[in-house]
């Protein structure tokens, strides 16, 4: 996962839909967060959702631009003669900048996934990258309106292909005090949901102790930098606790079509993917131009750092869980 950010801080996010007011006290109460700030100040926000342009090509992606960008339009009343992706979203900002007088907030989530599924073709490629530069392009250009941007994926495209011109994007992915934002601790486990596993084990015949093994071999250890801390799947865990029952819940939704691409182009053993080293550089090399599917099976989730060597700066890799291998087993390897 790539996580990036221009500006930190902590912010309560106006509603852009109805314009209603979020009351923290109610919202937070009673939670860690709570206590954290004393003036909650709310901004405007624009949030995107790359998921739904998988799978399209440049007519379907420039047509689903057209009606993400047209919801907030019809929301704000602007009418505009503008047609390319990047001018209408720029103007969306100078809108709301306008009539709220105050900078905005972005998040963009997936941000790749336009991408991904087209990695293995060098032209498709091409013409869905140039799309997604000429719309992430007023991220650079609207720079005094933004106090806040939040951009998450899987991959790592280059900065220059896909942010062109923007200088102050900063990779939080790797970073220790990121390490433990995605996913559910060992501590949290044993304390937080420490109710659920009772409830859990009551329900397999088992005791709590064993009740929190039996999770801990199927969805624990995940690591995220060097020193990172056991990380849970989350949605595993929690789908795990809906029904009662421990189950390979990641692989059900299916294999991710740009990695089966990407590890039948470099050859890769499936087998032989527990206890594998690789530089540091390898994992802020651009996707387009990786070398091999290591980097990609760890931004995937398929692999997690298991060592680092502070003599070269470099990563032993390997499998986190049993629900992995059994995924990478029972849905990659016949691939």
């Amino acid at each position: 996962m790539i996580v990036e950010l221009l500006h930190s801080s902590l912010l309560i996010l106006h509603r852009l839909a109805d314009h209603s007011t979020l009351h923290i006290p109610h919202s937070f109460k009673g939670l860690a967060i709570d206590a954290l700030e004393k003036d909650w100040t709310e901004y405007p926000v624009l949030h995107f959702d790359m998921f739904g342009f998988k799978y399209s090509d440049v007519d379907v992606v420039r047509e689903k631009f057209d009606y993400m960008l047209h919801d907030y339009e019809a929301r704000l009343g602007i009418s505009t003669h503008y047609t390319s992706p990047g001018t209408r979203f720029k103007n969306i900002v100078k809108h709301l900048y306008k009539e709220t007088g105050k900078q905005l907030v972005v998040i963009i989530d997936e941000y790749d996934a336009p991408l991904l599924d087209v990695l293995h073709n060098p032209v498709r490629l091409e013409e869905v990258r140039n799309i997604m530069q000429e719309f992430y392009a007023p991220i650079k250009e609207c720079d005094e309106y933004w106090r806040f941007a939040f951009i998450t994926g899987i991959t790592k495209f280059s900065q220059l292909s896909i942010f062109s011109t923007i200088n102050n994007l900063a990779n939080i992915s790797m970073d220790s005090e990121f390490a433990a934002i995605c996913g559910i601790t060992a501590e949290e486990l044993t304390t937080t949901l420490s109710q659920d596993i009772e409830i859990m084990a009551g329900h397999n015949g088992v005791s709590k102790d064993e009740m929190e093994r039996i999770l801990k071999e199927n969805y624990d250890g995940y690591h995220f930098t060097r020193n990172s801390p056991d990380i849970f799947n989350p949605f595993s865990l929690m789908r795990a606790f809906a029904s009662g029952e421990t189950d390979n819940y990641w692989f059900a939704s299916g294999t991710s079509t740009y990695l089966v691409h990407q590890m039948q182009r470099f050859h890769t053993d499936v087998t032989a993917l527990d206890e594998v080293f690789a530089f540091s550089s390898s994992f802020d090399r651009p996707t387009e131009r990786m070398s091999d599917a290591l980097p990609l099976l760890y931004q995937s989730g398929y692999l997690t750092i298991k060592g680092y060597d502070p003599l070269t700066k470099g990563y032993y890799l390997g499998i986190p869980n049993k629900e992995v291998k059994a995924g990478l087993m029972e849905n990659l390897l016949p691939l």
